[in-house]
């Protein structure tokens, strides 16, 4: 048998146990062997069917697994909001620098206008000013 194997009456993966004994048609895993060993030397008063132990058995990894599947929907719900976060702070940032950037040649191109507008005496004040 190639690929995955699972154990035929719990479900559980050939990585999830210690042994999985491979049938012709059906796989058993040794915690479901000792189990049903278990059945086997149980008082005869106290009878329980192969089916019951089984269900008990699936519906304990049925929990487990839905048991994991929540955390792995907290996992990725938690780095979805961060990313979502991550994500406006990006657009808000892109957005403030861009903004800051309009103001600043808003500011120049003021300042230009202004310069031009002075008198030549007041500019070469200006200009001299600026020389060490």
């Amino acid at each position: 048998m190639g690929g995955d194997r699972y154990c035929g009456f719990c479900g559980k993966h050939e990585t999830e146990v210690a042994r999985l004994i491979a049938g012709p048609i059906a796989n058993i895993c040794n915690e479901c062997v000792e189990l049903q060993h278990g059945m086997l030397n149980e008082d005869p008063s106290r009878k329980r069917s192969l089916h019951e132990v089984l269900s008990r058995a699936r519906q304990r990894r049925i929990s487990e697994l839905e048991a994991e599947n929540r955390r792995m929907r907290e996992a990725l719900d938690l780095f979805w909001s961060q990313s979502l976060a991550i994500e406006t702070l990006a657009r808000r940032a892109y957005g403030e620098s861009s903004q800051i950037y309009q103001n600043v040649l808003a500011a120049i191109l003021k300042a230009q206008e202004f310069y031009k507008k002075l008198p030549k005496a007041a500019r070469a004040a200006l200009s001299q000013e600026e020389k060490p």
